[in-house]
């Protein structure tokens, strides 16, 4: 029965970094599911600031000290990290060192891997990886896309319906989400998930009416649900 890790929302803290790294090289995972939000704010810089050429050889190390017991390491980005970074990733991928999850169907042994970086609008101003997926309404205190570039000028990817603000009455009548209330495990901990599911979906902020960001059938993790 293999022990993955579901790990997330690290913002580039150098000290988080070395405590995955310092726990996957004790226990051992078969693998490590990074669930965005991986790298500091695109405005901060200096000699300081964990880079994307940190993360690499992070992991690197951590194969080179490893081998044959280097888990399968599956990477999204998330709605705090820029799409720049994209190219940083397929370069790692090339190296073997992780699989870029967004928007694939990979293979873990017997298992299905799905990945997906984006989110609703939230009431930030990068835009890169939010989408209207789970209705056409932005939230209130949220930006959309478009009045953000508007405003900012910042890159955003193309949307495919037009926002409407959503109305007191019309926030409270819909669903409230599970999952985020649901979950007991510290943000910033390392959550081991051990199990046999037929897919393992990671997504930065799964849509609310879905399953995507549901532990399949049959497994369970013993700190919490690993969002």
């Amino acid at each position: 029965m293999p022990t993955a890790f579901f790990c997330t929302d690290l913002h580039g803290h150098k000290d988080r970094y070395r405590k995955l790294w310092a726990a996957a090289a004790a226990e051992r995972p078969a693998a490590v599911f990074l669930g965005g939000d991986l790298f500091p704010h695109p405005m901060l810089s200096g000699p300081d600031v964990f880079s994307s050429d940190d993360f690499t050889s992070g992991w690197q190390i951590l194969r080179d000290d490893l081998g044959e017991d280097y888990p399968e390491v599956f990477v999204i980005l998330g709605n705090d990290d820029p799409a720049v970074c994209v190219d940083d990733l397929l370069q790692g991928q090339q190296l073997g060192l992780w699989r870029y999850a967004h928007g694939r169907h990979l293979s873990w042994g017997n298992y299905r891997v799905l990945g997906y970086n984006c989110v609703p609008p939230t009431p930030f101003q990068l835009k890169d990886w939010e989408r209207y997926d789970v209705s056409r309404f932005v939230d209130p205190g949220c930006v959309s896309p478009e009045e953000a570039n508007a405003r900012t000028g910042w890159r955003h990817a193309p949307s495919a319906m037009r926002p409407s603000r959503m109305n007191s009455p019309q926030r409270s009548a819909m669903p409230k989400c599970s999952k985020r209330s649901a979950c007991s495990t510290p943000r910033h901990t390392i959550a081991p998930w051990t199990g046999q599911p037929s897919t393992a979906s990671s997504s930065n902020t799964p849509p609310w009416p879905s399953t995507s960001g549901a532990l399949p059938s049959g497994i369970s993790s013993p700190q919490g649900s690993p969002c």
